[in-house]
Protein backbone atom coordinates (compact mmCIF):
# COMPACT_ATOMS: atom_id res chain seq x y z
CA UNK A 1 0.00 0.00 0.00
CA UNK A 2 1.31 3.44 -0.95
CA UNK A 3 -0.03 6.94 -1.10
CA UNK A 4 -1.24 9.33 1.86
CA UNK A 5 -2.49 8.22 5.13
CA UNK A 6 -5.07 11.43 6.78
CA UNK A 7 -4.84 11.10 10.52
CA UNK A 8 -7.53 12.97 12.31
CA UNK A 9 -8.90 12.85 15.54
CA UNK A 10 -12.78 12.75 14.63
CA UNK A 11 -13.93 14.36 17.71
CA UNK A 12 -11.85 17.30 16.60
CA UNK A 13 -11.51 17.57 12.86
CA UNK A 14 -13.51 15.28 10.81
CA UNK A 15 -15.34 17.48 8.84
CA UNK A 16 -11.49 19.26 7.60
CA UNK A 17 -10.22 15.76 7.42
CA UNK A 18 -13.29 14.55 4.93
CA UNK A 19 -13.00 17.56 2.63
CA UNK A 20 -9.03 17.64 2.13
CA UNK A 21 -9.80 13.53 1.36
CA UNK A 22 -11.94 14.30 -0.91
CA UNK A 23 -10.09 16.85 -3.00
CA UNK A 24 -6.32 14.70 -2.67
CA UNK A 25 -8.72 11.56 -4.10
CA UNK A 26 -9.62 13.91 -7.26
CA UNK A 27 -6.50 14.79 -7.36
CA UNK A 28 -4.04 12.14 -6.55
CA UNK A 29 -6.69 8.95 -7.46
CA UNK A 30 -8.97 7.51 -4.85
CA UNK A 31 -6.47 4.14 -4.35
CA UNK A 32 -4.07 7.00 -3.21
CA UNK A 33 -5.51 8.30 -0.08
CA UNK A 34 -5.96 6.47 3.03
CA UNK A 35 -8.65 7.07 6.39
CA UNK A 36 -9.31 5.25 8.83
CA UNK A 37 -7.70 1.58 9.84
CA UNK A 38 -10.86 0.00 10.87
CA UNK A 39 -11.99 -3.41 11.31
CA UNK A 40 -9.22 -4.77 14.02
CA UNK A 41 -9.68 -8.21 14.78
CA UNK A 42 -10.09 -9.17 18.63
CA UNK A 43 -6.33 -10.52 19.44
CA UNK A 44 -4.87 -9.17 17.29
CA UNK A 45 -1.82 -6.00 18.04
CA UNK A 46 -3.45 -3.17 17.04
CA UNK A 47 -0.14 -1.08 17.36
CA UNK A 48 1.58 -3.46 14.72
CA UNK A 49 -1.39 -2.94 12.79
CA UNK A 50 -1.34 0.98 12.55
CA UNK A 51 2.28 1.12 12.57
CA UNK A 52 2.35 -1.31 9.29
CA UNK A 53 -0.43 0.52 7.36
CA UNK A 54 1.30 3.79 8.18
CA UNK A 55 4.81 2.52 7.20
CA UNK A 56 3.64 1.60 3.80
CA UNK A 57 2.32 4.90 2.41
CA UNK A 58 4.85 7.68 0.94
CA UNK A 59 3.02 10.06 3.97
CA UNK A 60 1.07 10.54 6.69
CA UNK A 61 -0.91 14.00 6.67
CA UNK A 62 -1.70 14.56 10.61
CA UNK A 63 -4.99 17.26 10.72
CA UNK A 64 -4.45 18.91 13.78
CA UNK A 65 -7.91 21.11 14.73
CA UNK A 66 -8.44 23.48 17.60
CA UNK A 67 -9.27 20.31 19.92
CA UNK A 68 -6.68 17.59 18.49
CA UNK A 69 -4.10 18.55 21.39
CA UNK A 70 -6.65 16.66 24.24
CA UNK A 71 -5.35 14.38 27.27
CA UNK A 72 -6.01 11.63 25.11
CA UNK A 73 -3.02 12.55 23.22
CA UNK A 74 -1.01 11.25 26.16
CA UNK A 75 -2.89 7.66 26.51
CA UNK A 76 -0.48 5.54 24.77
CA UNK A 77 -3.81 3.19 23.34
CA UNK A 78 -4.72 6.39 21.44
CA UNK A 79 -5.04 5.82 17.70
CA UNK A 80 -4.08 9.55 16.62
CA UNK A 81 -0.69 9.23 18.86
CA UNK A 82 -0.51 5.49 17.32
CA UNK A 83 -0.24 6.70 13.86
CA UNK A 84 1.59 9.65 13.82
CA UNK A 85 4.36 8.25 16.14
CA UNK A 86 4.42 5.02 13.79
CA UNK A 87 5.31 7.67 10.60
CA UNK A 88 8.10 9.36 12.91
CA UNK A 89 9.50 5.98 13.68
CA UNK A 90 9.42 4.71 10.21
CA UNK A 91 10.21 7.89 8.63
CA UNK A 92 7.30 8.28 6.62
CA UNK A 93 6.78 12.17 5.51
CA UNK A 94 5.11 13.53 8.21
CA UNK A 95 2.96 16.79 7.05
CA UNK A 96 1.09 18.37 10.00
CA UNK A 97 -1.65 20.49 8.89
CA UNK A 98 -3.64 22.84 10.72
CA UNK A 99 -7.44 23.56 10.24
CA UNK A 100 -10.00 25.07 11.78
CA UNK A 101 -7.78 28.37 12.93
CA UNK A 102 -5.58 25.19 14.96
CA UNK A 103 -1.89 26.21 15.87
CA UNK A 104 0.64 24.25 16.18
CA UNK A 105 1.14 22.55 19.18
CA UNK A 106 4.83 22.76 21.35
CA UNK A 107 6.88 20.34 21.59
CA UNK A 108 6.70 20.63 25.50
CA UNK A 109 3.25 19.86 25.52
CA UNK A 110 3.00 16.69 23.25
CA UNK A 111 4.28 13.28 24.60
CA UNK A 112 7.81 12.30 23.81
CA UNK A 113 7.10 10.49 20.74
CA UNK A 114 5.32 13.01 19.27
CA UNK A 115 8.05 15.54 20.03
CA UNK A 116 9.56 15.34 16.12
CA UNK A 117 6.15 16.57 14.69
CA UNK A 118 6.74 20.26 16.47
CA UNK A 119 10.15 20.24 13.99
CA UNK A 120 7.72 19.13 11.50
CA UNK A 121 6.67 22.29 8.66
CA UNK A 122 3.11 22.69 9.08
CA UNK A 123 0.76 23.78 6.13
CA UNK A 124 -2.86 25.60 7.28
CA UNK A 125 -5.61 24.88 4.85
CA UNK A 126 -8.53 27.70 5.55
CA UNK A 127 -12.41 27.55 4.65
CA UNK A 128 -11.75 30.72 2.68
CA UNK A 129 -8.46 29.51 1.28
CA UNK A 130 -9.49 25.50 0.84
CA UNK A 131 -8.75 25.43 -2.95
CA UNK A 132 -5.75 27.51 -2.86
CA UNK A 133 -4.00 25.59 -0.12
CA UNK A 134 -5.68 22.23 -0.59
CA UNK A 135 -3.76 22.87 -4.44
CA UNK A 136 -0.40 23.46 -3.07
CA UNK A 137 -0.42 20.42 -0.43
CA UNK A 138 -1.67 18.40 -3.58
CA UNK A 139 1.30 19.63 -5.05
CA UNK A 140 3.50 18.67 -2.76
CA UNK A 141 2.22 14.93 -2.58
CA UNK A 142 2.26 14.41 -5.99
CA UNK A 143 6.00 14.78 -5.64
CA UNK A 144 6.64 12.69 -2.56
CA UNK A 145 4.60 9.53 -3.81
CA UNK A 146 6.44 7.06 -5.17
CA UNK A 147 6.26 6.97 -9.55
CA UNK A 148 5.33 3.52 -9.20
CA UNK A 149 1.88 3.88 -7.09
CA UNK A 150 1.33 7.16 -8.96
CA UNK A 151 -2.16 7.23 -10.77
CA UNK A 152 -2.70 6.96 -14.18
CA UNK A 153 -2.86 10.36 -16.24
CA UNK A 154 -6.50 10.96 -17.03
CA UNK A 155 -7.18 10.67 -20.88
CA UNK A 156 -8.86 12.83 -22.93
CA UNK A 157 -11.91 10.55 -24.08
CA UNK A 158 -15.45 11.45 -22.38
CA UNK A 159 -15.53 8.86 -19.45
CA UNK A 160 -17.72 5.53 -20.02
CA UNK A 161 -21.43 5.13 -18.46
CA UNK A 162 -21.63 2.98 -15.38
CA UNK A 163 -22.92 0.49 -16.21
CA UNK A 164 -25.24 -0.88 -13.77
CA UNK A 165 -25.33 -4.62 -12.66
CA UNK A 166 -28.43 -6.93 -13.03
CA UNK A 167 -30.00 -9.67 -10.83
CA UNK A 168 -29.89 -12.87 -12.56
CA UNK A 169 -30.18 -14.97 -9.91
CA UNK A 170 -34.17 -15.63 -9.42
CA UNK A 171 -37.05 -12.46 -8.82
CA UNK A 172 -36.68 -10.04 -6.38
CA UNK A 173 -37.59 -10.81 -2.60
CA UNK A 174 -39.64 -8.45 -0.53
CA UNK A 175 -38.16 -7.15 2.42
CA UNK A 176 -40.80 -5.03 3.50
CA UNK A 177 -41.73 -6.79 6.58
CA UNK A 178 -38.31 -6.76 7.89
CA UNK A 179 -37.15 -3.10 7.72
CA UNK A 180 -38.93 -2.77 11.70
CA UNK A 181 -36.39 -5.71 13.02
CA UNK A 182 -33.78 -3.76 10.89
CA UNK A 183 -33.86 -0.70 12.82
CA UNK A 184 -32.22 -1.69 15.76
CA UNK A 185 -29.15 -1.65 13.60
CA UNK A 186 -29.44 2.36 12.60
CA UNK A 187 -26.22 4.12 13.41
CA UNK A 188 -26.67 8.11 13.31
CA UNK A 189 -25.54 9.36 9.90
CA UNK A 190 -24.20 5.92 9.06
CA UNK A 191 -27.29 3.23 8.93
CA UNK A 192 -30.50 4.31 7.71
CA UNK A 193 -33.70 2.01 7.38
CA UNK A 194 -36.76 2.34 5.71
CA UNK A 195 -38.39 5.82 5.99
CA UNK A 196 -35.22 7.27 8.28
CA UNK A 197 -33.00 7.43 5.11
CA UNK A 198 -32.65 10.89 3.99
CA UNK A 199 -33.41 11.38 0.67
CA UNK A 200 -30.45 13.78 -0.43
CA UNK A 201 -28.39 10.36 0.53
CA UNK A 202 -30.55 8.08 -1.22
CA UNK A 203 -30.23 10.09 -4.36
CA UNK A 204 -26.42 10.04 -3.99
CA UNK A 205 -25.78 6.33 -3.82
CA UNK A 206 -28.86 5.76 -6.08
CA UNK A 207 -26.19 7.58 -8.83
CA UNK A 208 -23.11 5.85 -7.44
CA UNK A 209 -24.44 2.35 -6.51
CA UNK A 210 -25.61 2.16 -9.90
CA UNK A 211 -29.61 1.14 -8.91
CA UNK A 212 -32.04 0.61 -11.81
CA UNK A 213 -35.08 3.30 -11.60
CA UNK A 214 -37.95 2.42 -9.45
CA UNK A 215 -35.74 -0.43 -7.55
CA UNK A 216 -37.38 -0.25 -3.78
CA UNK A 217 -34.53 0.76 -1.14
CA UNK A 218 -34.87 -0.47 2.60
CA UNK A 219 -31.70 0.56 3.87
CA UNK A 220 -28.97 2.58 3.57
CA UNK A 221 -25.22 2.30 4.48
CA UNK A 222 -22.77 5.71 4.54
CA UNK A 223 -19.03 4.84 4.08
CA UNK A 224 -18.27 8.58 4.01
CA UNK A 225 -16.85 11.01 6.20
CA UNK A 226 -18.73 14.00 4.88
CA UNK A 227 -21.50 11.56 5.58
CA UNK A 228 -23.27 12.12 2.16
CA UNK A 229 -23.59 8.62 0.87
CA UNK A 230 -21.23 9.37 -2.03
CA UNK A 231 -19.46 5.82 -1.23
CA UNK A 232 -22.55 3.79 0.40
CA UNK A 233 -24.20 -0.07 0.42
CA UNK A 234 -27.65 0.02 -0.55
CA UNK A 235 -30.11 -2.94 0.48
CA UNK A 236 -32.58 -3.00 -2.01
CA UNK A 237 -35.43 -5.78 -3.27
CA UNK A 238 -32.79 -7.84 -5.65
CA UNK A 239 -29.89 -7.90 -3.65
CA UNK A 240 -27.32 -5.49 -2.01
CA UNK A 241 -25.66 -2.64 -4.37
CA UNK A 242 -22.07 -1.23 -3.26
CA UNK A 243 -19.98 1.48 -4.45
CA UNK A 244 -16.39 2.30 -2.31
CA UNK A 245 -14.38 5.15 -4.36
CA UNK A 246 -11.17 3.81 -2.66
CA UNK A 247 -12.10 0.16 -3.18
CA UNK A 248 -9.42 -1.93 -5.66
CA UNK A 249 -12.27 -1.70 -8.28
CA UNK A 250 -14.36 1.23 -7.85
CA UNK A 251 -17.13 0.03 -9.76
CA UNK A 252 -20.50 -0.58 -8.85
CA UNK A 253 -20.76 -4.19 -6.86
CA UNK A 254 -24.24 -5.95 -7.30
CA UNK A 255 -24.53 -9.43 -5.04
CA UNK A 256 -28.04 -11.47 -5.37
CA UNK A 257 -29.74 -12.71 -2.36
CA UNK A 258 -29.27 -15.80 -4.12
CA UNK A 259 -25.36 -15.13 -3.96
CA UNK A 260 -26.02 -13.87 -0.31
CA UNK A 261 -27.87 -16.79 1.04
CA UNK A 262 -25.20 -19.05 -0.62
CA UNK A 263 -21.88 -17.74 0.74
CA UNK A 264 -20.67 -16.62 4.45
CA UNK A 265 -20.19 -13.43 5.45
CA UNK A 266 -16.07 -13.19 6.89
CA UNK A 267 -13.88 -10.10 7.39
CA UNK A 268 -11.26 -9.79 4.98
CA UNK A 269 -7.86 -7.51 5.85
CA UNK A 270 -8.47 -4.52 7.73
CA UNK A 271 -10.89 -2.86 5.15
CA UNK A 272 -13.19 -5.22 3.78
CA UNK A 273 -15.65 -8.09 4.17
CA UNK A 274 -15.78 -10.98 1.99
CA UNK A 275 -19.40 -12.55 0.67
CA UNK A 276 -18.09 -15.71 -1.33
CA UNK A 277 -15.51 -14.40 -4.37
CA UNK A 278 -16.84 -10.55 -3.89
CA UNK A 279 -15.04 -8.14 -1.57
CA UNK A 280 -16.38 -5.35 -0.08
CA UNK A 281 -14.31 -2.43 1.13
CA UNK A 282 -16.29 -0.89 4.47
CA UNK A 283 -13.60 1.33 5.57
CA UNK A 284 -15.70 5.00 6.86
CA UNK A 285 -18.59 3.15 7.89
CA UNK A 286 -20.19 1.46 10.90
CA UNK A 287 -18.11 -0.85 12.93
CA UNK A 288 -17.30 -3.47 10.98
CA UNK A 289 -18.94 -6.10 13.27
CA UNK A 290 -22.26 -4.17 13.44
CA UNK A 291 -22.31 -4.36 9.84
CA UNK A 292 -21.63 -7.87 9.19
CA UNK A 293 -23.96 -8.31 12.14
CA UNK A 294 -26.81 -6.36 10.17
CA UNK A 295 -25.85 -8.41 6.69
CA UNK A 296 -26.53 -11.84 8.88
CA UNK A 297 -30.25 -10.34 9.92
CA UNK A 298 -30.88 -10.30 6.35
CA UNK A 299 -29.53 -13.34 5.57
CA UNK A 300 -31.87 -14.74 8.63
CA UNK A 301 -35.11 -12.97 7.29
CA UNK A 302 -34.32 -14.09 3.47
CA UNK A 303 -33.95 -17.77 4.59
Amino acid sequence: MSGVFISYRRGDAAASAGRLSDHLRARLGAHQVFMDVDGIEPGVDFHQVISDNVSQCDALIAVIGPDWLSERLHEENDFVRIEISAGLERNVRVIPVLVDGAKMPPAEKLPDSLKGLARRNAAEVSHTRFSDDAGRLADVLERIISPSSAAPAPKPAAPEPIRVPQATAGPARSLTGLDEGFKRFEVDQQLHVGDAIPEDKRANAAVKCGLPEGEPVHALVDFTVMKNANDAMLVTETGLRVHHSSADFPQPQFISWADLLANPVEKHGWWQIRLGGTRITVSGGPDRDVLIDFIEAIRAGLG
